[in-house]
């Protein structure tokens, strides 16, 4: 393989240019931890801008009911998480 390092050293270099970025990107351990995660970190975050977006009163009449779906669609998105975090302890 021309992209390894001797054998020596016992390490080959990723053949692919995104196999290194990837391989340095911090993972959750598991699935319960991805999904609190999420539950904890991203989707409160994105409902509390689009929130503040239709509170603002800028937006035109497409630009809210694009910002309303949303804000349904992430809460739709919470109670599914933590439906699936409930049987996940359920099952333990």
């Amino acid at each position: 393989m021309a992209a390894s390092l001797p054998a020596s050293v016992g390490v080959e270099k990723p053949t692919c240019p995104h196999c290194a970025i990837i391989s340095f990107m911090p993972r959750p351990l598991n699935e319960r931890q991805s999904l609190e995660q999420e539950l904890r970190e991203e989707l409160p975050g994105q409902l509390a801008g689009y929130q503040q977006e239709l509170a603002a009163g800028q937006a035109d009449k497409t630009r809210r009911e694009f910002l309303e779906w949303h804000i349904r669609r992430v809460q739709k998105r919470v109670a599914d998480l933590e439906a699936r975090l409930a049987k996940i302890d359920a099952e333990r």
